[in-house]
């Protein structure tokens, strides 16, 4: 796996920094630039390490969706985790994306689809 943390990636981002994200199934993250390989568990604040979804928004955060541990976002020193506490019902989440209002969209794997206003 060359350094890889697992072999089976669930997906990619390229963010506006140029890190490349990839999210793993059971081994967490990993962030590649030019000048390091950086592995993200559940250590280093992820509130599981089978990422299904990453999404950079407007403002520079790093959403991950996660398979049973809900939401999570990187700001770029520190995770903060969004689950039942915060109203999320469903901790698969499959994909997320943004609209022109700056409100982000969470994708489930069997609850429909959740809407944040940004208020973070």
């Amino acid at each position: 796996n060359e350094g890889l943390p697992h072999n089976e990636i669930r997906n990619l981002l390229i963010d506006s920094k140029n890190n490349l994200w990839g999210g793993t199934e059971g081994a967490g993250l990993f962030k590649l630039n030019l000048n390091s390989f950086l592995h993200y568990t559940e250590k280093d604040g992820l509130p599981t390490e089978q990422v299904y979804s990453i999404y950079e928004d407007k403002k520079g955060n790093i959403w991950f969706g996660t398979y049973g541990g809900g939401l999570s976002k990187y700001d770029g020193s520190s995770f903060s985790n969004y689950g039942e506490e915060q109203g999320l019902i469903a901790k698969n989440i499959i994909s997320i994306t943004e609209d022109k209002k700056g409100n982000i969209w969470f994708g489930t794997f069997s609850h429909g689809l959740y809407k944040f206003d940004g208020g973070y």
